[in-house]
């Protein structure tokens, strides 16, 4: 993506508009997939967008005009230069939405979708980290976490392994949990529960996740431990656990997540 950038910046520097708009589409494409870019690939991508929309005179005269039909009902309207126009539409499944330019000016449309999962769609990966998670008691026998009763401390062992070929650094664990589930935070009292924890680069401890940082050599393994209580009775979704290297492509781990209830005492 980055060399296409620099080309749409040079032509959008040389005023080549037409040349220019197939590669402007090309590296928007890019940037709203979901494919992993370097900080300096993101920036000349965006770098040369702005010069592209440089090209777009905002004082052309006349209005820009556009219909928007949901479903079968449309309605048109007029958008004024440099003006944000937002419009919220009633979801049905299915649903049919076509949005039309009835101007000859260039126009920006992004549909914004937004839910909750009913349950997790995340399938399991290993690609370069293999990970691994235990639910013991604090004695450290195993426990089943699908299925916990109010008042209950466990722990959650995770092992990560580089299963690759390199050394990789800034790696990010990252733990979401239901919400029936409390994190114990271990900095606010000394305790021991017969099982070392690896060393990491930092950890952001949340109400609903933990973050951790690490790196590994090649072959190496680390184990991190959070201490937990079933805390609220009701049924939860427990989200996936992800594992993957920040700025190694496609260098990930991941584990579904599943439901899990909390029974009375």
């Amino acid at each position: 993506m980055r060399d296409n950038s620099i080309i749409l910046y040079t032509l959008a520097t040389l005023k080549k508009e037409e040349e220019a708009l197939p590669l402007l589409r090309q590296v928007c494409d890019e940037l709203n997939s979901e494919s992993w870019f370097s900080t300096q690939s993101v920036a000349w991508g965006l770098f040369a967008y702005m010069k592209y929309a440089e090209l777009v005179s905002p004082n052309s005269t006349g209005d820009a005009a556009f219909r928007v039909t949901y479903n079968g009902q449309g309605y048109e309207e007029k958008a004024l230069p440099g003006k944000l126009i937002t419009r919220s539409l009633k979801a049905d499944v299915p649903g049919k939405l076509v949005a039309e330019n009835l101007s000859d000016k260039p126009l920006y449309f992004n549909l914004v979708r937004k839910g909750t999962p009913l349950i997790s769609d995340q399938s399991a990966a290993e690609n370069g980290l293999s990970l691994r998670v235990d639910y013991t008691d604090t004695g450290l026998k195993p426990v089943d976490h699908r299925s916990l009763v109010q008042g209950t401390d466990f722990m959650m062992v995770t092992k990560v392994t580089n299963t690759s070929f390199d050394r990789l650094d800034n790696i990010a664990l990252t733990q979401m949990l239901p919400s029936g589930w409390e994190i114990l935070n271990t900095r606010m009292f000394e305790t021991s529960y017969g099982i070392e924890e690896s060393a990491y680069d930092y950890r952001d401890i949340r109400d609903d996740r933990v973050n951790t940082y690490f790196s590994l050599n090649r072959g190496e393994s680390k184990t991190f431990v959070i201490i937990l209580n079933a805390a609220y009775k009701g049924e939860y979704n427990q989200p996936a656990i992800v594992c993957e290297a920040m700025y190694t492509p496609d260098c990930r781990s991941r584990i579904p997540g599943t439901r899990v209830v909390v029974t009375g005492q």
